[in-house]
C-alpha cells in the first residue's frame, strides 16, 4: 500500500511539473507571439510609410512636370512678342491707340523697315516700388513674324542709346515667362562672373534664350559648352555644336 502511495505521489509531481512546465512554454509562446505581432505592425507602418512618401514624390514629379510643360507653352506663345519699357503714359495722347504708338515709335523715332507688321500692343501693370514713384506700364507688343522679333531686338540698343523718345529713354526686351526671366537673373548674379573668370574660359554670355542659359567657350576647343541651373543639378554643363 505505501509503495502504491508513493508511486501515485511521484506520478502527482511529474505531472504537477509538466503542467508548470507547459504553462512557462505557453507564457513565453504568448510573449514571442506579442513581439512578433508588434514587429509587424511596425513593418506595416514602415511600408505605409514608405509608399506615402513615394505617393508624394510622384505627385511631386508630376506637379514639377506639368509646370515645366505650362512654362513651355507659355514662351512658345510668346515666341514673336517683345516689351517696350519706359513708354510714358502720356506719350500716346496723338495717336488712337498702342498699336498705332508702337508703330510711330518703330517707324517714324526708330526708322525701322515698315515690313514689320504688329498684330497687337498693349500695357499692362507693373508693381511698383515701395515708396518710389509711379513707373510707366509697359507696352506688349505681339509680331506676325519672328524674324521681325530678332530684326527689332538686333537694332534696339544702337537705336534707341543716347536718343530719348519724349523725354524718355526706351528699352526693348524680349517677353518671356518669370521663371525664364528669374533664372537669367540667378544665373548673371550667381554665375556669369564665376564662369569669365576662369582661366580656361575665352568667353560667356547670356543669350535671349528659352531656357536660360550661358552658352561659353573654352580656349582649347571650337565647341560652345552651355551652363543652366537644370543642368548644374546633375554636372552643371552640356555641350554643343558652335553655332
Amino acid at each position: 500500500m505505501d509503495e502504491l502511495t508513493v508511486a501515485s505521489k511521484s506520478r502527482h509531481v511529474d505531472i504537477l511539473n509538466r503542467l508548470q512546465r507547459l504553462e512557462e512554454n505557453s507564457t513565453t509562446l504568448c510573449s514571442d507571439i506579442t513581439e512578433l505581432k508588434t514587429s509587424v505592425e511596425f513593418a506595416n507602418s514602415e511600408v505605409q510609410g514608405i509608399k506615402t512618401s513615394l505617393a508624394a514624390k510622384a505627385d511631386q514629379s508630376l506637379v514639377d512636370e506639368l509646370v515645366k510643360r505650362i512654362d513651355d507653352l507659355e514662351n512658345r506663345s510668346k515666341r514673336n512678342n517683345f516689351v517696350i519699357w519706359n513708354v510714358q503714359e502720356d506719350a500716346g495722347k496723338q495717336v488712337s491707340s498702342c498699336e498705332a504708338l508702337v508703330k510711330n515709335i518703330f517707324f517714324d523715332f526708330m526708322g525701322l523697315d515698315e515690313n514689320v507688321e504688329v498684330m497687337r500692343a498693349h500695357r499692362t501693370t507693373v508693381q511698383n516700388r515701395r515708396g518710389g514713384a509711379t513707373r510707366a506700364r509697359p507696352i506688349h507688343v505681339a509680331l506676325l513674324r519672328f524674324t521681325d522679333k530678332q530684326y527689332i531686338l538686333r537694332n534696339a540698343a544702337a537705336k534707341l542709346k543716347d536718343h530719348p523718345f519724349q523725354e524718355a529713354n526706351l528699352f526693348i526686351s524680349d517677353d518671356v515667362s518669370r521663371k525664364v526671366r528669374e533664372d537669367r537673373k540667378k544665373l548673371k548674379e550667381n554665375h556669369l562672373d564665376a564662369i569669365r573668370a576662369r582661366e580656361d574660359v575665352e568667353f560667356a554670355f547670356i543669350p535671349r534664350s528659352v531656357p536660360a542659359r550661358i552658352p561659353f567657350k573654352n580656349k582649347d576647343t571650337d565647341k560652345l559648352k552651355s551652363f543652366s541651373l537644370i543642368a548644374s543639378a546633375d554636372t552643371g554643363e552640356t555641350e554643343s555644336g558652335q553655332g
